[in-house]
């Protein structure tokens, strides 16, 4: 864990440890979808409980089979995949995509965080009230834009 603080606080410039995660979660907007392993004896079923009741913005929760280590099962990557499919859809101002292999990714607001998470990285999926590198930020984010059309 001290390994992770330190990379966390060199990378992002926020100490993990003065971080109030259900507080945060409440200010949140963007739609998350939280899994949890039912069996996981890491992080526990009701930490992930905490952050969905809390959370401020759409949110879906999946608890399946498995340990903190297992294999995600085909329905939860399943839902993960319409989950994104709807927040892309959205964000672009579309009605929902039909089928399993449309992602709209147009010109539309990509600005939007969109967090697929499971317990154990739900914070990544929090827009958390620290400092940041704006600059670093901005160059992630376009680094996972699309090409522009041709």
């Amino acid at each position: 864990v001290d390994m992770l603080r330190q990379a966390v606080k060199q990378r992002a410039r926020f100490d993990i440890d003065k971080v109030n995660v259900l507080e945060a979660a409440r200010h949140c907007n963007a739609p998350v979808l939280f899994g949890h392993a039912a069996d996981d004896q890491l992080v526990l079923a009701s930490h992930t409980h905490s952050l969905h009741k809390e959370y401020g913005g759409p949110k879906e929760l999946n608890v399946f089979e498995g340990d903190h280590n297992s294999i995600r099962p085909q329905d939860f990557r399943d839902q993960a995949l319409q989950f994104l499919q709807k927040c892309f859809a959205e964000a672009d101002g579309e009605k929902r995509p039909e089928g399993p292999s449309h992602v709209p990714f147009q010109n539309g607001d990509r600005s939007r965080l969109i967090g697929v998470s499971t317990s154990t990285t739900a914070a990544s999926a929090l827009n958390l009230p620290v400092e940041r590198d704006e600059t670093a930020v901005q160059k992630r984010t376009q680094s996972l834009s699309p090409p522009p059309s041709p």
